[in-house]
């Protein structure tokens, strides 16, 4: 059931929907830049493994979504998976004008399901919880409440982010340059979109991608490739920094010596540098290396392996000295919460700065989804009395104590260790009520979450 003042909007994006829904889903197309070829949409999901995947079919035709950021009526938006696999497009109208906009996959911190977002908790009552859900941003950008049509919907996209999340968190460093090209001629680092890009924002796509680089070098590899002499590069030459970037010559060296002067790595030769290197490899295990990261098709049908594979083989989770098992937990989780060390947080409701940043129930959010076991509520007397969260004696914003409780209740813990802690510093600042009055009130809104033992003030 929907608000009846959302029902006008509707009713247009019914409209839409039905003339969306009879457009033919069209073939994906290889992309060029700079000359090269980049990878076709089926190849792109391929190597994401996501190929036949409902949910992502779902995504690339396409959904409208309510965007909910007030309790005005808004106005449907198309939302598309693009076939980089890594990129969201969704078109606004602002007046009578529509643009076009474009956010990266790389950019997302986390998707939430239901009323999980201050936004969505103050403006999504119109909306039935189960067709809502909020895209995280890294950074100081601002959450994307959604609404869907129906709850189908919104857990497609809820499921099929998470899934192209994993990929990319899994990505090397490598494949998220091989595939910047693409994404650089519509969002993010080239402002413009004059398919050049100055120094500063070749430093912001190595910010994106998380390279942490000495400016002088990148500088240099930048003058390098600037062949024009503008201090922008160009398409070609954007081509040829990502190539160099990618450049690394001590493990081309490791290639030839084991490859020799045919430049190929055969099964017996993998299985060679596997075993120089400690490991109990045998000639299938070689073989199943090869299938995974080699990307020459040739190559791979003959079971070698050329330089690109073996350095994405290298530089991939498969090629890490630290064995994946040991990032799950595996110590007794049973125990008391005082028998841990646990992530603590300070100032915790607030969003920036402490002299005058926001203060916000999403930092509470935040922190809970991120697994901090220890919360501050850092409590004042507000003006009729009531229990407010800033930080005193600043120019920060307040918010109520009590709109703080639902964030807690709401927060998925299954997601996170069970249980928490919070911390309020010592209430100095009472003045309307004693303090006992003061510790009653806080008692009363945290009584359904909050663990008690006998003491003076109950």
């Amino acid at each position: 059931m929907i608000c009846g003042k959302w029902k006008k909007s509707r009713s247009e994006s019914h409209r839409r929907n039905r003339q969306h829904q009879q457009q033919q889903e069209q073939p994906l197309a290889a992309h060029t830049y700079g000359g090269v070829a980049k990878l076709s949409g089926h190849r792109a999901f391929k190597k994401l493994g996501l190929t036949d995947d409902e949910d992502i079919k779902v995504m690339l035709r396409g959904s409208y979504f309510w965007k909910v950021k007030s309790h005005r009526p808004q106005k449907q938006r198309l939302y598309r998976l693009q076939e980089d696999g890594m990129t969201i497009w969704f078109e606004t109208r602002f007046k009578k004008a529509y643009s076009k906009h474009v956010f990266s996959i790389l950019h997302i911190e986390s998707v939430r399901d239901g009323y999980q977002s201050e936004g969505l908790r103050k403006y999504g009552s119109c909306f039935p919880e189960e067709q809502c859900f909020t895209i995280v941003f890294r950074g100081k950008r601002k959450n994307l409440d959604l609404a869907a049509l129906s709850v189908a919907e919104a857990q497609r996209w809820v499921r099929g982010l998470k899934k192209l999340m994993t990929r990319a968190e899994a990505m090397s460093q490598r494949e998220k340059l091989e595939q910047y090209p693409f994404q650089a001629r519509h969002y993010g680092p080239d402002k413009n979109k004059d398919n050049k890009m100055s120094f500063k924002e070749i430093k912001n796509m190595l910010r994106m991608i998380n390279i942490d680089m000495n400016d002088l070098y990148a500088y240099k590899l930048f003058k390098e490739c600037d062949k024009s002499n503008n201090d922008r590069l160009e398409e070609s030459e954007i081509e040829e920094f990502c190539t160099l970037l990618m450049a690394r010559p001590e493990l081309e060296e490791i290639f030839h010596h084991y490859s020799g002067e045919d430049c190929v790595l055969s099964v017996e030769e993998l299985r060679e540098f596997l075993r120089d290197q400690g490991e109990e490899a045998s000639l299938q295990q070689a073989g199943d290396i090869i299938q995974t990261f080699e990307l020459n098709e040739k190559a791979r049908q003959h079971s070698l392996m050329m330089l690109d594979g073996f350095m994405m083989y290298l530089l991939s989770s498969a090629g890490n000295v630290l064995n994946q098992a040991h990032t799950e937990i595996y110590q007794d989780m049973s125990q008391p919460l005082s028998h841990y060390f646990i992530s603590s947080s300070h100032n915790t409701y607030l969003t920036d700065n402490q002299i005058g940043g926001a203060s916000s129930t999403e930092a509470y959010i935040r922190a809970l989804m991120k697994g901090c076991r220890c919360v501050e509520l850092d409590c004042w007397e507000g003006s009729s009395g009531e229990p407010i969260i800033y930080h005193g004696h600043t120019l920060t914003s307040k918010i109520l104590f009590q709109d703080v409780k639902p964030t807690f209740q709401g927060c998925e813990m299954s997601e996170t260790l069970s249980g928490w802690l919070t911390s309020t510093p010592a209430f100095q600042n009472i003045k309307r009520n004693d303090p006992r009055t003061f510790y009653h009130r806080l008692l009363r809104l945290l009584l359904d979450r909050l663990v008690r033992t006998d003491a003076e003030y109950c």
